[in-house]
């Protein structure tokens, strides 16, 4: 950092000792004074190794906030959009025109079809009514059977997406008891 010195000449009255002659009258008090340029004071303070250090730190501490918040969003997403471990079954009851999705996990366990369609429009005081089942997400290789009373009743793959509970009639099933099972 360059530093330049100036001569000020504050133009003040002359001081005048008491021990000193009248001829130091005709003189004004000078006064040096060092004054740096404030840009220079400013490119130098950018340019110092402390001042470097912090920016570095800053940087460091944005990327790992960025990163925790990315990391937070991803942990915090619903499980259903993360898990792929699922496939979304569909109840259709055709004589009252409702039906009604469920995700069903992929890990080859009995899940209850009253637990899973609780609360929708195909059930109707507890009672889950289908005339049909369909898989509307799923992977290729993807298999589901429902049973109920100890027989399967249907069932589902990546290729047989539809299943028809009577294939010639308009009927409903009570399919309140059953179960489905998909891998």
């Amino acid at each position: 950092m360059a530093l330049h010195k100036y001569k000020v000449h504050l133009g003040l009255p002359p001081i005048v000792p008491s021990s000193t002659s009248s001829d130091s009258h005709s003189h004004l008090l000078s006064t040096s004074i060092t004054i740096s340029s404030f840009s220079e004071s400013i490119q130098a303070f950018f340019h110092s190794k402390t001042v470097q250090t912090r920016f570095n730190t800053i940087n460091m501490k944005f990327t790992l906030i960025t990163a925790l918040s990315i990391f937070g969003a991803a942990i915090a997403a619903p499980l259903e959009t993360r898990q792929s471990d699922t496939v979304q079954l569909s109840i259709i009851n055709d004589i009252s025109g409702a039906n009604a999705n469920a995700a069903v996990p992929t890990n080859n366990t009995p899940q209850k079809i009253s637990e899973l369609f609780a609360g929708t429009s195909v059930s109707q005081n507890g009672n889950v009514l289908a005339s049909s089942l369909q898989l509307i997400r799923f992977k290729d290789n993807s298999y589901c059977y429902v049973t109920q009373d100890g027989a399967t009743i249907a069932t589902l793959t990546g290729r047989q997406t539809f299943f028809d509970l009577y294939p010639n009639s308009a009927q409903t099933v009570d399919i309140t008891a059953a179960t489905v099972t998909c891998n």
